[in-house]
Order: structure tokens, then C-alpha cells, then sequence
């Protein structure tokens, strides 16, 4: 190797020479190995900068991809390579070195690809490669509805229990992939048609979450909400371009999203960037929304006005639930609109345009309103903090607001201790006092919506059989009055037969 070394290093100048020994001697050279019959192959780290050098023997050529090498024909990468080669064994070889590793991969035989190609289908982990390669004979074919859903029943039948869920998940990540190809290459209708069939076969789907527990999947996505939500990214950047029978299966989409509030509420705020300016006609949307709100008490404020606002934005002044939602969308925008030392006058003019010729009462009633619930926050705000302050508790229980009473539950019940079952039934039988006495609808349509935000929550907090009782009189009677008020079972809450 000496002779070889000083004729590939005799165009090297001293200084190149001496700076290519100096990396070698102090290990720079990560790398260097026979890569096939005389050709070699080496990898110099300087600081977190990596070049890579290639030796042939056989033709005296050498090579480096660093930019000095390019301008000088060497550098002192190439000279601590040649450094390296000068010291190796050559005695020490694979068995490797005289077969290409590409060649052996990229052109071995059909029948040991095949074989391959079986051993993965049939092996790996959850049927991953499987539907790989499932989805490569299928990349150019046109598929229906029916297609899809035929392959999720397919999928069901390929595995036991055990193993399904993750089983669907494979499939699920062949059918994003394709979903995202199908916009890309402007075929929105198969692609929305693939969005949908994944919502309608989310395992998920079939379990059991109560209201309370939803709250949790509005920060831990399940796997179909992630994809979906990436997804409606995209639709949202290509919705221009949808025809009428694309928007029609996009209604359908979003119907799916609706009758499964897990999707729902980790997608909300991409659901509200497509349909809020979007004229909506199809009644099964706004039906499906209103359905859903019912079940989002657990939920963020946040997720709970969106809903809101994508109902009321969409309602007709005919509709049935149009002074419902007006009423609670202009609460909302109350809230929004008064901060302390700040006033939204656009949202107050918007309010005023909603409300029109009561617009000074209403408002009057609002500021009232919210001006007892943040009373009735400071002083759950100072209880809560110190078990001295649980006569304020025990005050703060006089105001007929229930959605703080609510967020500090566990909080006012270690405070007041074995008094906090009466005074919360207290509580909730002032409520709907409240509601009776209200004489207005505006109000009391925003009671209503309270109420099944955070009454039936906070009656999970009743264990006296007696108490309990007493109070379910009260909601069946409250439950008819407001029907009678909106006319309508769709916003009947049932939480309360449940027990």
C-alpha cells in the first residue's frame, strides 16, 4: 500500500498532507472500509460537518463531495483517507466485498422477490406490508364507496379481537396516504369518499364515553381524529374547487364528524374554518350539530362556542331553534366582547344587530348575569385556597350560576365538607327557580343552555338517594317547560333518567 500511497498523494502539497494525517491521527476518519473488489470507501467527521470520499485503486481515482475538492481536484479529506488505507489490513475482507449490495437487492431474481414479498404479507407486524403492497396493485384503480367499505370488512374478518384495532390502524394509514394522493391529483369526490368510510369504521365509534370523560380527547387525538385533521387541511385549501356532488359528499363527511363527537371535538376548529363561511343547506348538518352540542359539557368553553357559533350562523329567523341560539350566541359574544379595562365595540354592535329594538334591555340582563357569576368566581377563587374562607363557600352557593360552582366542585367540597350535598341541591333547585322566574326568554334560553352544560355534571355529586330524588321531580317539570319553550326534543337532555 506505500507504493499506492505516495502515487495517488504526489499532486498533495505538503500542507494538505500534514492537516490530512493531523484528522487522521486524531480519529476523524469515522469510517473506512472495502466497499467493493479495490474500491474504497470513507467517512471524515471535522467538528459536526461529514465528507465523503471514494477510493479506486484499480483506476487511481480519487474523490470527495467537499467543496474544496471540487475547486482543487484534493483536500485534506481525501489526504486522511489515503492516511487511512496506507494502515488497513487488507487481509481482512467480507465475503461481501465481490457482490454488489444494490445489485443483490435491485436485481435479484423474480421468483426471490416473490418469495419476499410473501414472507412480508404474511409476517408482518398487524398485516403492515400487506396492505402496502395491497394499496400498490390498487394505486391506478377507480374505487367506489362500496370498494372501501368492502376492504374495512375485510380487515374486520382478518383478525381476531386482540389484534384488530391495530389491524384497522394499518389500513387506516394506507387509506390517509391515498385520500391525500386523490386531492393532490384533484379527484375530490373518490378522495372525500375515502375520508368518510374511514369516520364511519372508527373502532372508537363504539365505545362508550360519557360526556364528562369527552373532555379528555379534545387534547389526546385518537389516531383517526389526527388524520382527519390534517386532512380537512387540505380540503380546506382545495374547496374552491369542489363541484356540486363533491360538496355533497363532503355534507356527508361532515355528518359523520357529528354523529362522533371523539372526531368532533379534535377537529373543531378545522371544521369551523370550512363551514363557517359556507352556505349550508342540507338540515341533517345543522340537525347533526345540534345533537352534538347536547353531549359537550365536558368539553372547552372554546369547543362549546365554536359549536354554538356554527349552528347560529347557519340557522334561517324561521328555524325553531333561531331565538335559542341567538340568545346563547349573543351571551358568547358578551363574554368575548367586556374584558376589565377592555370593550370590543364590534362585537357589542354585532350583539346590538341581533338583538335589535331590546337590545338595551337584553344587555342589561347580560351585564347582570355575568356580573354574578364573577362574583360568585372570586369567592370560590379565595375559598378554594384556604379551608378558613368556607362561609364564602357557602355564599358563593347564594348566586343562582352554576357554571363555577361547576369548575370548583371537588375543590368547594373539601372546603365545606359533609355540608356540600345539601348546599348543592340547594343550588340546583334555585337554578331552576330562577329559570321560572326569569319571565323572559332571552334569559331563559340562556339558563337552558347552562343548565345542560353543568347541571346534570354537578349531579353526579348527589349520593343521598333522597336529595336525588327530590331534585329529578324538579328537572322533569323544568324539562317540560322548556320544551314547551323551544317546541322542539331535539335539545331535551335525557342524563337525567340514565340513573
Amino acid at each position: 500500500m506505500n507504493n499506492k500511497f505516495k502515487e495517488l498523494t504526489s499532486s498533495f502539497n505538503k500542507d494538505i498532507l500534514a492537516k490530512g494525517h493531523e484528522l487522521y491521527v486524531n480519529n476523524a476518519v469515522k469510517k473506512f472500509f472495502e466497499i467493493k473488489e479495490d474500491v474504497y470507501r470513507a467517512v471524515i467527521q471535522i467538528d459536526s460537518l461529514e465528507s465523503k470520499v471514494s477510493i479506486s485503486l484499480k483506476d487511481n481515482v480519487i474523490n470527495c463531495d467537499c467543496h474544496s475538492f471540487r475547486l482543487n481536484n484534493n483536500c485534506i479529506h481525501t489526504a486522511a483517507a489515503l492516511y487511512a488505507l496506507k494502515d488497513i489490513d487488507v487481509s481482512k475482507k467480507s465475503v461481501l466485498i465481490n457482490e454488489s449490495v444494490d445489485q443483490m437487492v435491485y436485481s435479484c431474481s423474480n421468483e426471490l422477490a416473490f418469495e419476499y414479498l410473501m414472507h412480508e404479507c404474511r409476517n408482518s407486524h398487524y398485516h403492515r406490508e400487506f396492505f402496502k403492497f395491497l394499496f400498490y396493485i390498487l394505486k391506478d384503480r377507480v374505487l367506489t364507496e362500496y370498494d372501501y367499505q368492502y376492504l374495512f370488512d375485510y380487515t374486520y374478518s382478518l383478525t381476531d379481537s386482540l389484534e384488530r384495532v391495530k389491524t384497522i390502524e394499518r389500513l387506516n394509514d394506507c387509506l390517509f396516504d391515498r385520500c391525500k394522493r386523490l386531492l393532490g391529483n384533484k379527484k375530490y369526490e373518490e378522495a372525500l369518499v375515502v375520508l368518510k368510510v374511514i369516520i364511519n369504521n372508527d373502532h372508537a365509534m363504539n365505545k362508550n364515553i360519557s360526556d364528562v370523560e369527552l373532555g379528555h380527547y379534545e387534547n389526546h387525538f385518537t389516531q383517526t381524529a389526527v388524520f382527519v385533521k390534517s386532512t380537512l387541511h387540505l380540503i380546506g385549501i382545495f374547496i374552491n374547487e369542489f363541484d356540486k356532488k363533491a360538496r355533497s359528499i363532503l355534507n356527508e363527511v361532515f355528518i359523520g364528524i357529528f354523529n362522533h363527537p371523539i372526531i368532533y371535538v379534535g377537529v373543531y376548529h378545522e371544521v369551523k374554518a370550512i363551514l363557517l363561511d359556507e352556505e349550508i343547506k342540507d338540515s341533517k348538518l345543522i340537525n347533526g350539530l345540534i345533537e352534538l352540542q347536547n353531549h359537550l359539557s365536558g368539553c372547552s368553553d372554546i369547543c362549546k362556542d365554536i359549536t354554538v357559533e356554527l349552528i347560529f350562523k347557519h340557522l334561517a329567523k324561521k328555524d325553531d331553534y333561531y331565538d335559542y341560539f341567538r340568545a346563547v350566541y349573543c351571551n358568547i359574544l358578551f363574554n368575548r366582547a367586556y374584558t376589565p379595562g377592555n370593550l370590543n365595540i364590534e362585537l357589542i354592535d354585532e350583539i346590538r344587530i341581533l338583538i335589535g329594538k331590546d337590545y338595551v334591555s337584553q344587555v342589561n340582563r347580560l351585564a347582570k348575569y355575568q356580573g354574578e357569576k364573577n362574583n360568585q368566581k372570586q369567592l370560590f377563587d379565595i375559598c378554594v385556597h384556604d379551608n378558613n374562607y368556607r362561609d364564602l363557600a357557602k355564599h358563593a352557593f347564594d348566586y343562582s350560576n352554576l357554571r363555577y360552582i361547576d369548575l370548583y366542585a371537588r375543590n368547594i367540597e373539601a372546603v365545606v365538607g359533609n355540608g356540600f350535598e345539601k348546599s348543592l341541591s340547594r343550588a340546583l333547585s334555585d337554578y331552576i327557580a330562577e329559570f321560572r322566574k326569569a319571565n323572559d326568554s332571552f334569559i331563559q334560553y340562556i339558563l337552558i343552555y347552562e343548565f345542560d352544560i353543568h347541571f346534570y355534571r354537578l349531579l353526579s355529586h348527589i349520593k343521598s338517594s333522597e336529595l336525588f330524588e327530590k331534585l329529578k321531580s324538579q328537572v322533569i317539570g323544568y324539562e317540560e317547560e322548556k320544551m314547551a319553550l323551544i317546541n322542539n326534543k331535539t335539545l331535551i337532555n335525557r342524563n337525567i333518567y340514565k340513573r
